[in-house]
């Protein structure tokens, strides 16, 4: 059975829905709103998305340079989860808002909860299997040729 590391990737689904009520019942400006939101935005949906491939991602780590200490190449993988959950955030955010305009919808409400039944949907997703790192790539199959001499 494949492990889902449930407390990972719970809080981006939490915080999508808590900036839906956020949205939903306090009014505009609000600093709460503002800073919920802003970090939903930025990472909610991202965080989600790398706890389906996060596995895979940890699999094979970068090589660490020469005369990095452990510290530096745990740094090094934090900054990368962290900008590749914002660019994610940020892709997600763009298609849906995208979506949302073209289709006539686009308000804030409906932002939030399309965005947040996207995480939902995400963070109960099963994550990605991973290979060993020593395992060989898979053969592709052979594609089908014609035999010589058959036209069509």
């Amino acid at each position: 059975m494949t492990d889902f590391r449930f407390f990972e990737r719970v809080p981006a689904a939490v915080l999508g829905w808590l900036s839906f009520a956020a949205v939903a019942l306090l009014p505009d400006r609000h600093p709460v709103l503002i800073v919920l939101v802003a970090t939903y935005l930025l990472l909610g949906p991202g965080m989600a998305i790398l706890g389906i491939c996060g596995p895979a991602l940890r699999a094979r780590p970068a090589a660490a340079p020469a005369g990095a200490t452990p510290r530096d190449h745990t740094v090094s993988d934090w900054c990368e989860w962290l900008l590749l959950a914002v660019g994610l955030s940020l892709a997600v955010d763009g298609l849906v808002c995208t979506g949302l305009l073209l289709g006539n919808q686009f308000a804030a409400l409906q932002i939030i909860g399309v965005l947040a039944s996207l995480t939902s949907s995400a963070a109960l997703f099963p994550p990605l299997p991973v290979r060993p790192p020593g395992e060989a790539e898979p053969e592709p199959e052979a594609e089908f040729t014609e035999p010589e001499g058959e036209a069509r």
